[in-house]
């Protein structure tokens, strides 16, 4: 996951035009359940594959803990720019 994560978006099939309208859809409910196990999961797995590659480097200077922050930052800024998407909220409301 290198390239970066990219969180599945829900399916057409449960695309709603409300909140209310699809969290009386039992199907809609729990495809969104799936998807946002499937999103904990891959941002989990994200987020610890970075703390893997910090001792990678046979040059632990401070060049090697600045970088490995600075890509750390990009991982969690990649994944809070996805969590404020329209898909991400709408699931999060009818889940919640």
């Amino acid at each position: 996951m290198t390239g970066g994560v990219k969180l599945r978006k829900p399916s057409k099939e449960f695309e709603f035009e409300n909140v209310k309208e699809a969290a009386e859809n039992d199907r809609a409910v729990a495809h969104y359940e799936k998807l946002m196990q499937e999103w904990i999961n891959e941002i989990e797995n994200y987020v610890e594959e970075g703390n893997e590659t910090k001792w990678e480097s046979n040059d632990l200077g401070p060049r090697t803990e600045l970088d490995y922050w600075r890509s750390r930052n990009q991982r969690l800024t990649s994944i809070n720019e996805q969590k404020k998407s329209k898909e991400v909220n709408f699931v999060r409301q009818v889940l919640n």
